[in-house]
């Protein structure tokens, strides 16, 4: 859910290329049967893009050798450690097709179903916590203060505290 505008939960994402799209202006990787590019996508609500930033890249050699880039020493890769989100373990990042590190589409949201069943929980938790309020008498006493008295059923009163706690505790 964004906070001002920002996701700040990044999502990792793996992107698998296969040996046709490794390649740029002519140029081939030999040998490399493909690639695993892994990192984390955060959006921009205002803006609707989301940015990627990778993190490693994983390439797999026609004779089965695997290499992954920056190594786990930490001796390969970027030596300053920071691609376009500032992010110190990112590598590069993904852009569109003009070399715009955010990539714009349509905002998609749960919002509203969360929001429903939000407003259904606390609706239920009020309704126990009325029916718990509803099984006691209160009075003001000469201190000025308030003294409950269970008069009506135990049972009910017990089972509105639980669906008023249960339902707290869903919201929460």
């Amino acid at each position: 859910m964004p906070v001002d505008g920002k996701v700040t939960d990044p999502y990792p994402f793996k992107v698998m290329i296969g040996k046709d799209n490794l390649t740029a202006n002519g140029i081939e990787l030999p040998n490399v049967q493909w690639a695993i590019v892994s990192g984390t996508a955060t959006g921009d609500w205002t803006l609707s893009c989301v940015c990627g930033a990778i993190t490693s890249i994983t390439f797999v050699f026609t004779d089965g050798t695997v290499r992954t880039l920056p190594s786990l020493n930490g001796s390969s890769g970027n030596q300053n450690g920071q691609g376009s989100s500032g992010n110190n373990n990112s590598i590069g990042w993904l852009s569109d097709d003009n070399s715009i590190p955010c990539i714009s589409d349509a905002c998609k949201s749960n919002a509203p179903t969360y929001l429903t069943y939000l407003a259904v929980f606390a609706a239920v938790g009020a309704a126990g916590e009325t029916l718990a309020q509803n099984q006691n008498t209160t009075q003001t006493n000469g201190n000025g203060g308030v003294t409950a008295i269970l008069t009506g059923n135990a049972g009910q009163a017990v089972l509105g505290k639980a669906f008023s706690g249960g339902m707290r505790e869903t919201v929460d």
